[in-house]
């Protein structure tokens, strides 16, 4: 069966089968993906690596999108998956798929290769603007040191994402040095100035399908926790100026703070059922 791998490059002529909000990412440093050919049963299979580039850390793999006319198909497309990951010293797999028509028949293809597939809930969490609203934080200004991302030089930009990295932070964003100013919403993402340099940033991405992405919430101050509520203030109060009241936003559990944080501003939200896998690569 013959595939083809994905790259900026040829993402429009053979990866039209690709999500919209998955393909954007094709091109990323840690973003990779294989297709079917065209003339076979059609399939595809999308991932992106953490740790990657630290020597230090063990690198992990995420499939973020696995789809296949079936069984052959994806057993092809998780054999070369699994070739490929083996060149980045991968330690594990993971994966989360929504619990739709095509579960049983991708649940089965992945235990067959040694995924340990379970139901749980997903890391993700969606709100919406409407729930945005009702938040006692955007009935306050924010600090006076908050400022749009609109605002904010290339130069001062970089200095400020370098610091975040320093502080071993990255979000979402494992990719986070080689991240445009320009991927994010420029009015809604916000930043902390002071001294005319960045110590910090709330950065949010806006999907081809309109989903509002938090990528990246991170401050360096003496108080954190303090100039961390300002950056929600000020982005929140925006979003709600900006965007329609049924705009989704996408909150990623990636880390204990986020999910702290998700407890705090929203206790009733939880995460879709979702098909869990995980496999050791090593």
């Amino acid at each position: 069966m013959e595939l083809f791998e994905i790259d900026q490059f040829n993402i429009d002529q053979e990866g039209s089968i690709i999500p919209p909000d998955v393909a954007e990412n094709i091109g990323r440093l840690c973003f990779h993906g294989m297709v079917t050919g065209k003339d076979t049963q059609c399939g595809g299979i999308v991932w992106s690596y953490k740790n990657a580039e630290e020597e230090e850390k063990d690198t992990e793999s995420e499939i973020v999108w696995f789809f296949g006319e079936g069984k052959e198909v994806l057993d092809n497309l998780l054999g070369a998956y699994r070739s490929q990951i083996e060149d980045e010293l991968t330690v594990v797999s993971k994966i989360e798929l929504p619990m739709d028509k095509e579960a049983s028949l991708l649940g089965e293809a992945l235990s067959g290769v040694g995924f340990e597939i379970e139901n749980a809930e997903s890391i993700d969490v969606y709100v919406t603007v409407e729930d945005i609203k009702g938040l006692k934080l955007v009935k306050k200004k924010p600090a006076f040191y908050i400022k749009p991302l609109s605002e904010v030089e290339y130069r001062q930009y970089k200095n400020g994402i370098t610091d975040v990295m320093f502080h071993g932070r990255k979000g979402l964003l494992e990719d986070i040095a080689w991240i445009s100013k320009e991927w994010f919403e420029q009015d809604v993402s916000s930043c902390v100035i002071l001294d005319g340099k960045v110590k910090g940033f709330f950065l949010i991405h806006k999907t081809p399908t309109g989903t509002l992405v938090l990528e990246l919430l991170f401050a360096v101050d003496i108080d954190p926790k303090k100039t961390v509520l300002n950056l929600l203030r000020f982005s929140a109060r925006e979003v709600i100026k900006r965007y329609p009241p049924e705009t989704k936003i996408l909150i990623r559990r990636h880390s204990s703070n986020v999910n702290a944080l998700v407890k705090n501003l929203f206790p009733d939200k939880k995460g879709d059922i979702v098909m869990s896998g995980v496999r050791q690569e090593k």
